[in-house]
């Protein structure tokens, strides 16, 4: 879920677990201690809140672990209800990435 004001946007994990805002992954337990720092600002949660993506990378929330690099810049993009792909749109339209397999 995300929410936004003035610009600013914070996503929450489904879980609760985690709020990200601009780079940084804040503890949703004990908001708002941070959990760590990221280069990239995140876009999007996975459904079980297992991964995070931002315009080039997806993450593992648990850790901000980088786990794929994309194929290319995704600075719009959705996940999937089941998890499984990032959609992303960009010149060429819109393209599936495989999330399948990272954890």
């Amino acid at each position: 879920m995300a929410s936004t004001r003035d610009g600013k946007i914070l996503y929450v994990a489904p879980d609760g677990t985690s709020v990200y805002y601009s780079n940084v992954c804040l503890n949703g337990a004990s908001f708002p201690q941070v959990r760590y720092q990221l280069t990239d600002r995140i876009l999007s949660i996975s459904p079980n809140s297992v991964l995070a993506t931002s315009a080039t990378k997806v993450y593992r929330v648990s850790d901000g672990t980088a786990l794929m690099t994309l194929p290319s810049a995704c600075p719009i993009q959705a996940i999937s209800p089941d998890g499984g792909t990032l959609h992303c749109y960009g010149i060429t339209g819109i393209t599936g990435v495989s999330l399948a397999g990272l954890q």
